[in-house]
C-alpha cells in the first residue's frame, strides 16, 4: 500500500507547494503563467484565484482519497501473499525489451538521436512511447521478484528502455517509485524487526538520506540548465524557474475548465486512439499546449484530474478528482484478492494520472496490468521475499 499512499501524497505536496508558491509569491512575473491568464482574457488577480482554487481541491481531493484507500485496504483485508516472479518470468519478458532496445536502434539509426528533446518527439516517438508502455511493466516485476538476484536483473531491463528515454519524469518515476520507495519501505520493515537502534537500520537510512539529497540535487540543477524567459539572473531566476514550473500545473488546469465548450476540442475517443498510437491527432493536453504555445504540436499541458473534470464530465471537479484515481484503487483491491501485488503500477498510474487525467494513462495500463496478470499467474509462485 506504499506505493499508492506516496503516489497520493505526492499529489497532496505538489498541490499544497504550488498554491504556497501562488498565494506568497508575484505570480504576475511569471511568464509562461501571463499568458495563459492573458489567453483567458482575465486579470493576474482573477487568474492567480482560479488557480490557487485549483491546487486546494486537489489537496481536498488527496486528503479524501488516503482516507478512502485506508478504508479499503481495512475492508478489504486479505491474509494470502502475494506471488513472486523469478527466472520464468525474466525469460519469457526479457525478449520483450530486447525488441523495444531493438526498436530504439534502428530508428537512431534512421535518423541519429538529436540534440533538442523536440526533435526527439518527431522523429523517435514510436520507439520513446513503447519504452513508456514497457518500463512501468519491468519495475513492478522487480519489486515482486522472489530474491535480490531477479530483482537485480529486473532492475538492468528497467535502465535498459530508461536510457533512451528523453523525459525528465521517466527518472524521477523511476527515482522514487522503483529505489526510493522500495528503499523506505524495507526500512520500515527493519525497524519493525530489529528497533530503532540497529546497524542495518542506520546503514539503510542513510542510503536513503542520500536519495532524497540527490533527488533535491537533481531538481535544482536541471531547473538551472533549463532555457527561461524570466527576469533576473543567478538564484533569484532559479528561483523564479522553480516558482514557475511549481505553479503553472494549476492554471493550465483552469485554462482546461476555459476550454470546456470549444467544438474543436478533442474527443475521448481521439485521447484513447491518439495514447494508442492508432491515429495520429492530438489528444486533449495537446490541443491545449498547442492552444498556448502559437499552434506547436510537440508538446503537453499538466491539467491534472481538474482540467479532465472539467473536459471530459459534468461532474465538480471535486469529484472527479476523488472518483477518478478511486477507481485504480480499486483495481489494486480487484488484483489483490488474486493474490496479485500490482500496487507499484496502480500508484505509478494515479500519480501520472494527477498530471494529465486518468484516460491519458488507462489504455497503457490495461496492456501493463493484462501482461502483468499472465506473468504472475501463470509464471509466478507463492510465497514470501528471500532477501
Amino acid at each position: 500500500m506504499i506505493y499508492l499512499v506516496s503516489a497520493i501524497g505526492l499529489i497532496l505536496a505538489s498541490n499544497a507547494v504550488a498554491v504556497f508558491v501562488i498565494e506568497n509569491a508575484d505570480v504576475s512575473s511569471y511568464v509562461d503563467i501571463g499568458d495563459i491568464c492573458h489567453l483567458i482574457g482575465e486579470s493576474p488577480t482573477q487568474c492567480t484565484a482560479h488557480g490557487a482554487h485549483a491546487g486546494w481541491i486537489g489537496c481536498i481531493a488527496a486528503v479524501v482519497l488516503v482516507i478512502l484507500v485506508i478504508a479499503a485496504n481495512r475492508r478489504f483485508a486479505t491474509s494470502a501473499g502475494s506471488r513472486r516472479v523469478a527466472g520464468a518470468a525474466f525469460v519469457v519478458s526479457a525478449p520483450l525489451v530486447l525488441v523495444v532496445t531493438a526498436f530504439y536502434v534502428l530508428s537512431e539509426a534512421s535518423h541519429p538521436l538529436p540534440l533538442y528533446r523536440d526533435e526527439a518527439f518527431l522523429w523517435h516517438s514510436t520507439a520513446i512511447s513503447l519504452g513508456n508502455l514497457v518500463w512501468p511493466l519491468f519495475l513492478q516485476l522487480a519489486i515482486v521478484s522472489s530474491n535480490w538476484k531477479w530483482r537485480l536483473f529486473f532492475f538492468c531491463l528497467v535502465s535498459l528502455i530508461v536510457a533512451f528515454s528523453p523525459f525528465r519524469g521517466v527518472f524521477f518515476a523511476v527515482g522514487v517509485f522503483g529505489v526510493f520507495l522500495p528503499l523506505l519501505e524495507h526500512v520500515i520493515g527493519q525497524i519493525k524487526v530489529r528497533g530503532l537502534k540497529s546497524r542495518q537500520v542506520a546503514i539503510y537510512a542513510g542510503a536513503f538520506s542520500i536519495c532524497v539529497a540527490v533527488a533535491a540535487l537533481q531538481l535544482v540543477i536541471e531547473t538551472k540548465a533549463r532555457p527561461s524567459n524570466l527576469a533576473g539572473g543567478g538564484s533569484a531566476e532559479i528561483a523564479a524557474k522553480l516558482g514557475q514550473r511549481v505553479a503553472i500545473p494549476l492554471f493550465q488546469a483552469h485554462l482546461a475548465r476555459a476550454y470546456d465548450f470549444d467544438p474543436r476540442m478533442p474527443t475521448v475517443a481521439d485521447d484513447v486512439m491518439t495514447k494508442l498510437r492508432l491515429r495520429r491527432a492530438l489528444d486533449s493536453n495537446s490541443y491545449l499546449f498547442a492552444a498556448t504555445h502559437e499552434g506547436a504540436a510537440l508538446g503537453e499541458v499538466t491539467s491534472l484530474y481538474f482540467g479532465e473534470a472539467a473536459v471530459r464530465t459534468t461532474s465538480d471537479p471535486i469529484v472527479w478528482s476523488v472518483a477518478a484515481p478511486f477507481l485504480l484503487v480499486l483495481i489494486w483491491v480487484m488484483l489483490r484478492k488474486l493474490e496479485v501485488d500490482a500496487s507499484l503500477l496502480i500508484g505509478l498510474a494515479i500519480w501520472r494520472g494527477s498530471l494529465g487525467g486518468l484516460i491519458g494513462v488507462m489504455p497503457a495500463l490495461v496492456i501493463q496490468l493484462g501482461l502483468y496478470l499472465v506473468l504472475s499467474r501463470f509464471l509466478g509462485q507463492e510465497g514470501s521475499d528471500e532477501s
